[in-house]
């Protein structure tokens, strides 16, 4: 899906996510702060 976006921007799309760029990067950030607090060697 990413590179036919990119690749084929004029194509028809089905579903298109509000605010694109933004859920994922709150998903990664959430995924990274929560890991880094709950990980073993923090635990240390």
């Amino acid at each position: 899906m990413v590179v036919l976006r990119r690749t084929r921007p004029d194509l028809p799309r089905a579903f298109r996510t509000p605010l694109s760029p933004v859920p994922p990067a709150v998903g990664i950030a959430v995924y990274l702060l929560y890991g880094r607090r709950t990980s073993l060697p923090a635990r240390r």
